[in-house]
């Protein structure tokens, strides 16, 4: 299946499509609204916020949803697609399950017959959190692709909803396989709130222009801290590793966020896009009683 899969993605995200949706009226209005979204996140749903503040927390709850809606949400099943990813150890993805049990975000199953197998499902307050996030995202790729705007209504049904969450799982696992070339918004996505921060700070560049732009911030720490809830110390640590990736320079109280960064987060934002509109594709196709049918975004790759 990951061959297919990686090919498949692959061919969604290819520089042709991430350059079109680059070039589109809407991107820049998008770009900002993603980065507004991503700042008042701690206070829209805190919960959720604590969920997805890293890709490790962000790609264990939904492929958590993925195994439910597919097959069964274990220790074991999701160690292994999680570990296969290279996103969290078998030590990580316990502590992700403790702490969704701890959130009320996932429960015991109902006991079947094999009783050394421990089976989880996620509560309605996880399905409720993670359908109101999706909403916004697929509100904010409509633009781009109408699929989008058919497929957010359908995540209010008991159907749509769990077509989406295999489709999520589906291509996250296909986005996770594709090679990057560093550095990479990685240095923000893959450290807790790195994402929320460089959201405040782009939204801060002094001066007009499109968006992202390069230009220069002044940082707080404890601000930045308060905000993004997390420690002063983590906000030093994200931006050390964005100064050592070349994305910021310090000057005194203030940064330089550089060309590169913007090309970055211009790039993330088209590849968010892309995905989102292959996920609407497929629930769209999945669930064709519930909405008209969408033409797929481009043509699916032969297999092997």
């Amino acid at each position: 299946m990951y061959d297919d899969l990686t090919a498949r993605i692959a061919h969604v995200l290819r520089p042709a499509e991430l350059d079109r949706i680059q070039r589109h009226p809407a991107f820049a209005d998008a770009a900002r609204q993603a980065a507004v979204l991503a700042t008042v996140a701690p206070d829209a749903d805190p919960v959720l916020f604590g969920l997805f503040r890293d890709t490790g927390r962000f790609v264990s709850a939904m492929l958590a949803l993925y195994l439910d809606a597919t097959g069964k949400l274990t220790h074991a099943t999701l160690s292994r697609l999680v570990t296969d990813l290279g996103k969290a150890g078998f030590g990580r993805v316990s502590a992700m399950l403790l702490f969704m049990r701890s959130i009320g975000y996932i429960a015991p199953a109902p006991p079947t017959a094999d009783q050394r197998e421990k089976r989880f499902v996620p509560t309605p307050r996880m399905s409720d959190a993670v359908r109101r996030r999706f909403h916004r995202e697929f509100a904010l790729a409509a633009p781009f692709h109408p699929a989008c705007a058919q497929a957010g209504p359908m995540l209010d049904t008991p159907e749509g909803f769990a077509a989406f969450c295999g489709a999520a799982g589906v291509v996250t696992q296909g986005a996770f396989r594709q090679p990057i070339e560093e550095p990479s918004l990685n240095v923000f996505s893959g450290r807790v709130g790195g994402m929320t921060m460089l959201a405040h700070m782009l939204l801060s560049v002094e001066g007009a222009g499109d968006f992202p732009r390069a230009g220069r911030v002044t940082v707080s720490l404890s601000a930045l801290s308060r905000r993004c809830r997390v420690t002063r110390g983590q906000v030093g640590h994200v931006l050390k590793a964005a100064e050592a990736a070349g994305f910021m320079v310090r000057d005194d109280r203030e940064w330089l966020l550089s060309d590169a960064l913007a090309a970055q987060v211009r790039l993330f934002t088209a590849v968010r896009v892309l995905l989102l509109a292959e996920m609407a594709d497929r629930v769209v196709s999945a669930l064709p009683a519930l909405g008209a049918s969408a033409s797929p975004l481009a043509p699916e790759v032969p297999s092997r």
